[in-house]
């Protein structure tokens, strides 16, 4: 919860980013392409965000670079206070995950 961000592979640590707040960048290894893309839960997860730019497949894994992660990261913050948190997402994904759950 008080990362500055997170970049990486794994599906759990994106929906405890979103819960928490932490900007980040998915390396989603779900998928290999635009192809595959419906296959992954993450992608399915973060298309239901209007966050699905935040999630790159093997092949986008390729072209991503180190500046781009870190805009990106930029791209999600605001700041309030001394917090940087992401905006608006909370009810939403309380609500997604509440539809899945049932």
């Amino acid at each position: 919860a008080n990362a500055s961000g997170y970049v990486g592979v794994r599906f759990h640590p994106i929906v405890v980013s979103l819960l928490a707040g932490v900007p980040f960048v998915s390396l989603d290894q779900y998928h290999n392409g635009f192809w595959e893309a419906s296959r992954s839960k993450t992608v399915n997860l973060l298309r239901n965000l209007d966050l699905e730019k935040f999630v790159f497949s093997r092949l986008g894994q390729q072209v991503l670079s180190p500046r781009r992660v870190l805009s990106l990261l930029e791209d999600q913050k605001i700041k309030r206070g001394n917090h940087t948190v992401l905006p608006h997402l909370t009810a939403r994904l309380e609500s997604f995950l509440n539809l899945i759950i049932r």
